[in-house]
């Protein structure tokens, strides 16, 4: 009876044995699929620190660019003040010199010779 007793035994720790070897390569796979994991979480992470040194980098330009626009919104309104001026002197050109052409005609017609 001691020999069905280890027989027995031996069959246990078998099965014992079988299903720890099942439990360790499902373990094993679970672990190196956390590892995939890990590599991809560690991938996007990285991708995220270049992302936002890249956005420091778009807010410096874009910071440039606002102050490029302003300067030239700046200069435009000055280009644009100019012509008016211009056409102010244009208009008191033309007015003096009809001003100037009635009078010559008024004094030609009333006999004035200058």
């Amino acid at each position: 009876m001691n020999e069905l007793n280890i027989e027995a035994e031996i069959a246990l720790l078998k099965n014992n044995q079988e299903n720890l070897t099942e439990k360790v390569e499902s373990l094993t796979m679970r672990v190196d699929h956390h590892d995939k994991i890990y590599g991809i979480i560690n991938k996007m992470s990285t991708n995220i620190e270049v992302m936002c040194e890249q956005m420091k980098n778009m807010k410096t330009d874009i910071s440039s660019v606002k102050g490029d626009v302003l300067s030239v919104k700046g200069e435009l309104n000055e280009i644009k003040s100019k012509p008016g001026k211009n056409w102010e002197k244009f208009l008191w050109a033309v007015g003096g010199g009809i001003v100037a052409a009635v009078l010559g005609f008024v004094m030609a017609h009333v006999g004035i010779n200058a």
